[in-house]
């Protein structure tokens, strides 16, 4: 019966860890349309600084498209560590309206974090945020473990 527990725990320790590799392994997409390289260079800048010049994959073009004033600075505002919080998200900027949205490991971090990104964008601007908690992969280790002995 002991055998069952440390052969269950090491398949729950397996899975985790393995959960965890894919979340940070994956790169950091940047993509789109900037009007100038400054705008360019403003941007990747913020995202080497909070993930590293490796994750960070440069999808960036330059084209004649109007941009407000300050766009670049107010998307460069929204890139800070937290959003290392959000997993599988995506942040998107058209014009005056920044989207964020993905998903969450804790319920109690949703509200602190869309208030946090909220009050980093000024007017004109506007956030929309969708952030949900990922209940999935909470639950894959809730039914593994559930009716076990785990001990340490």
């Amino acid at each position: 019966m002991k055998k069952q527990y440390i052969k269950s725990i090491f398949y729950i320790t397996l899975l985790a860890s393995n959960l965890s590799m894919l979340v940070y392994a994956e790169p950091i997409v940047v993509e789109g349309a900037v009007p100038n390289e400054a705008s360019k260079q403003a941007i990747l800048n913020k995202m080497y600084v909070v993930y590293g010049t490796d994750q960070v994959i440069d999808k960036i073009k330059v084209k004649p498209v109007s941009a407000p004033n300050g766009w670049s600075d107010s998307v460069a505002k929204v890139i800070t560590p937290d959003l290392k919080k959000v997993k599988q998200g995506k942040l998107t900027a058209r014009s005056t309206q920044i989207e964020l949205s993905g998903k969450m490991s804790d319920q109690n971090d949703i509200q602190p974090t869309t208030t946090y990104f909220q009050s980093l964008v000024q007017t004109p601007y506007r956030l929309n945020t969708q952030l949900t908690v990922n209940q999935a992969e909470q639950q894959i280790i809730d039914d593994a473990l559930k009716n076990r002995i785990i001990e340490f």
